[in-house]
């Protein structure tokens, strides 16, 4: 898979400079494969800003036709965007506490999971240790680890209807340093100024966090959301902290196919006709809306309220099965966001706008 995006900013308060430009959002390459009968194996990397890192490297034994066991490097079970590929997001970027929050004790990491899937059922519960591209010497700390489990059911799954509930968390221990930054960007990832943030939270002796999520279709409407909450669990005499944030969006298919599921997570948009001018076929079109909220707001840290929120349209062209557009208008908001160039005083706000776009081919 290879996505290449352009974003154009405008601020309009807060004086950060963002910057115009283009980015290889990602370049995706690996193999994978099956041996006798039970046994699938995947290997594969990543090429991010002009650096190459390891995605997935495990192996997975078939249990029984439901159950199975996977061991390696792998995409850690929190999280209905999380769990999606990249390929199949309908917005340029994850919702922005989704980001955050993976940040602390999700996303890929080593460990062993143990997971049921069928058409309306589909669980995973696993051990995990740190990202593969952890360094560790006599300097640093031991591997952190945690637990992490996702279960989502879909009491509705027909042709043409859906309705999918969730939910996800982990817990994690021992991270780095007893230290962690929480914040993320304004959707889009051209310019890399965290639009809310909160740097260097110290005495962190555990982190836990909960996911709820949801998804329904109905012909070719569409609704999703997920609310999260992370509570940073802090040594004594500190105060432990909490944060939240959610999104939600509705999307409309103008050309009539109906978004879906598979093992519990959402597929791709395969237009009904393939784009083919000659034969008057221009493949699929969806429009979609977002609100999207992350709240790092916490008096036992800083009086200061820090939140984020941002609306993003979405014009998305689906030409196959493998080939997409996708145009992102965003317009976002940070309450006493780092970017502002002025000290920070309770008030002060960065806000901006920015128009995106993404060409992605998934190979």
């Amino acid at each position: 898979m290879i996505q290449v995006d352009y974003a154009g900013y405008n601020a309009r308060a807060g004086g950060y400079d963002y910057s115009n430009g283009t980015d290889i959002r990602r370049a995706r390459f690996g193999f994978d494969g099956s041996a006798y009968d039970a046994f699938k194996w995947r290997l594969s990397a990543e090429y991010v800003k002009n650096n190459v890192t390891l995605l997935d490297a495990y192996l997975q034994y078939a249990l029984t036709p439901n159950w199975s066991v996977t061991i390696g490097h792998v995409k850690t079970p929190y999280g209905l965007e999380g769990v999606t590929s990249d390929a199949n997001q309908t917005f340029l970027e994850h919702g922005m506490a989704g980001n955050a929050f993976t940040a602390v004790g999700a996303d890929r990491r080593v460990g062993a999971m143990v997971s049921y899937q069928s058409p309306r059922l589909n669980a995973a519960l696993g051990l995990f240790g740190s990202g593969e591209a952890i360094k560790r010497s006599e300097a640093t700390p031991d591997e952190g680890y945690g637990v992490n489990g996702r279960v989502a059911y879909a009491p509705i799954l027909t042709k043409g209807r859906l309705l999918q509930i969730g939910v996800s968390g982990f817990h994690a221990t021992n991270l780095a340093g007893g230290t962690v930054s929480i914040g993320d960007r304004p959707n889009v990832r051209v310019d890399d100024g965290k639009l809310i943030e909160v740097k260097s939270i110290t005495g962190i002796a555990s982190a836990d966090s909960i996911m709820a999520e949801l998804i329904g279709a109905q012909g070719p409407w569409a609704v999703q959301g997920e609310y999260g909450r992370l509570k940073l669990n802090r040594d004594a005499g500190l105060a432990d902290l909490d944060f939240d944030g959610f999104y939600v969006f509705g999307s409309w298919i103008a050309t009539g196919e109906t978004r879906r599921v598979k093992n519990g997570v959402v597929e791709h948009i395969k237009p009904n006709a393939d784009f083919n001018p000659d034969a008057g076929h221009w493949g699929a079109v969806e429009l979609a809306l977002r609100y999207d909220q992350l709240d790092l707001t916490d008096r036992g840290l800083s009086p200061l309220k820090r939140k984020a929120v941002s609306w993003t349209g979405a014009i998305n062209w689906y030409l196959n099965a493998r080939a997409t557009l996708l145009f992102n208008y965003i317009r976002f908001r940070g309450r006493n966001s780092l970017l502002v160039v002025t000290p920070l005083v309770n008030g002060t706000t960065a806000r901006g706008e920015a128009f995106a776009t993404r060409l992605q081919f998934d190979f």
